[in-house]
């Protein structure tokens, strides 16, 4: 008995540490796609054609829909779009939520700005989440005077414009973390 007492307590440590790294793991955010100006949505009523339909996010965000008129889907998901749509809608027709489909027919929204000491700078557009790495590769790498150790990323959250540093040299040391390479719809890359 005296030799379980002695593995009961480093297994329990261990048992704990998994568990911490686990429930951490699970904190981290998952990014769902959010729609943006410019993208193509198909919006589809299940057995009334009259409000099915293919529309354009407008630059400022919106959309207009039969009998709902202007609606404001720019950073929704398409779920959420879809219960909003169903929602409204119950207003002028009998419907329920899984009457209503959203899809994205193309993300034209997902664009990102490479400025100074690179070849190629200019605006880019993704289909996908891409990395800093992605957007470099895209403007075509440094040029010879880049300072790839002071680049900033401009991010606008919540109205407000956010100065985020980035090294590009912890990458090629291995030390860099995903969350810190991420670029967002909208980010400007900026490499003195």
């Amino acid at each position: 008995m005296p030799v379980m007492k002695n593995f009961a307590i480093p297994l329990l440590l261990l048992y704990c540490v998994l568990l911490s790294v686990v429930s951490t793991a699970q904190e981290t955010p998952f990014t769902e796609y959010r729609i943006g100006p410019s993208d193509v949505l198909s919006i589809t009523v299940w057995q009334q054609p009259e409000l099915s339909r293919t529309v354009t996010v407008r630059p400022d965000g919106f959309i207009t829909y039969p009998l709902l008129g202007d609606m404001q889907v720019a950073s929704l998901t398409p779920v959420e779009l879809r219960d909003l749509v169903a929602e409204r809608l119950k207003e002028y027709v009998v419907i329920m939520i899984s009457e209503v489909t959203v899809s994205v027919d193309a993300i034209n929204s997902y664009t990102v700005s490479v400025m100074g000491e690179v070849n190629s700078p200019g605006r880019f557009s993704f289909q996908s989440q891409v990395t800093v790495i992605d957007v470099l590769a895209e403007a075509g790498g440094f040029t010879a005077f880049a300072s790839n150790s002071r680049i900033i990323i401009l991010r606008k959250a919540n109205g407000v414009t956010q100065r985020i540093p980035f090294d590009y040299r912890r990458i090629e040391r291995g030390r860099s973390t995903p969350e810190e390479m991420t670029v967002y719809p909208g980010d400007i890359i900026m490499v003195p």
